[in-house]
């Protein structure tokens, strides 16, 4: 179930207020946080593992900077607690896929470690669109770019 579901008892209808937790965000970004994490939530852990892998082939050296940047945002605009809750909204939502990640083999939980790493800087990003230079935004985002895609992110 998803954050949202279990924050409204009400599944698949998203509220015209985001979450209170994403505080300081611009509405838009908010409800595209919000239906980032209900997405998130629904993903079989094959797609986790299939970011995973799509982290090899990125810049390691660019998804350092544009973290930096993304951090200096969060701290410039005092978001601290909002950007804490954003991942621990990705934890929760990647809670089933963690415990099948458990059952698989070492490798596995490995890669789906870095899924979720990768999942928290794509939410952050989201968060931040506004704020942060495009090139970021998409690298951050570019290991779930299929998923985001068919989340429908960037209607608001």
């Amino acid at each position: 179930m998803s954050p949202r579901s279990v924050a409204n008892n009400n599944p698949g209808s998203l509220p015209q207020q985001p979450l209170v937790a994403f505080d300081g965000i611009p509405a838009p970004r908010a409800r595209a946080v919000e239906r980032w994490l209900e997405h998130l939530a629904e993903l079989p852990l094959a797609e986790w593992l299939a970011a995973s892998r799509a982290m090899a082939g990125c810049d390691h050296h660019g998804v350092r900077g544009a973290r930096t940047r993304v951090n200096d945002e969060i701290d410039d605009r005092q978001l601290a607690l909002t950007a804490w809750c954003i991942r621990d909204h990705v934890a929760t939502c990647a809670h089933a896929q963690t415990l099948a990640a458990r059952a698989a083999r070492r490798a596995v939980r490995r890669e789906f470690a870095v899924a979720r790493g990768a999942a928290e800087w794509a939410a952050l990003a989201i968060a931040l669109e506004e704020w942060i230079p495009s090139d970021d935004h998409e690298l951050l985002c570019r290991p779930f770019a299929r998923s985001i895609a068919r989340a429908a992110l960037h209607v608001v």
